[in-house]
């Protein structure tokens, strides 16, 4: 089963602006683009909701794996924190503020992380 998420943003919200921009075509063609994929804008009066997959928390519980699995989820945020540079879209450095953006801009469409190490 498939999950999605529904998010509700204002439409002056950073977050949807930087979601428009990565979702236009040019952009998600770009192998290193690697945003959860936007199924939908559904705009309102107020608000829009967005509507995308859903993929999991692996950041809040980092997936358990061999070295060379953890090596090509970094080489994946390395090289979608490149095009967000590239773009002139900010992020956090530290762990706190990186990872929510890591979450929603970063998710790799189709990964499946292995199982959580308990």
């Amino acid at each position: 089963m498939r999950q999605i998420v529904f998010k509700a943003l204002e439409y002056d919200s950073t977050e949807l602006k930087v979601l428009r921009i990565l979702t236009t075509p040019s952009l998600r063609a770009d192998k290193r683009n690697r945003a959860i994929p936007v199924l939908n804008f559904l705009e309102t009066k107020d608000i829009v909701i967005v509507v995308m997959a859903g993929w999991g928390f692996s950041w809040d519980a980092p997936p358990c794996g061999n070295m060379s699995t953890r090596l090509e989820l970094a080489i994946k945020l390395t090289e979608c924190l490149a095009l967000l540079h590239e773009l002139g879209i900010a992020h956090g450095v530290s762990y706190i503020t990186l990872c929510p953006v890591a979450s929603v801009l970063c998710g790799t469409p189709g990964y499946s992380p292995p199982q959580h190490c308990y």
